[in-house]
């Protein structure tokens, strides 16, 4: 049950961002909410599933490119 309830958060996600009905922060900021308050995966894991490298790689190139 709890597959089919966050693939339909993720379709509701990408049809907001493709809308661009609010600000795609926004809506990736409500769709892992609610992912997370459903229960499909706890505060614990969603922070182990970071992959702190890449985030820091993509810093950088915006520092650079800025």
């Amino acid at each position: 049950m709890f597959f089919w309830l966050s693939i339909l958060i993720f379709i509701g996600t990408y049809i907001l961002i493709m809308t661009e009905k609010i600000h795609r922060t926004v809506a990736v900021i409500l769709g892992s909410t609610l992912v997370m308050a459903i229960g499909v995966i706890s505060q614990e894991e969603a922070i182990k599933s970071v992959d702190f490298n890449t985030i820091w790689l993509l810093i950088g190139m915006m520092i650079i490119v800025g």
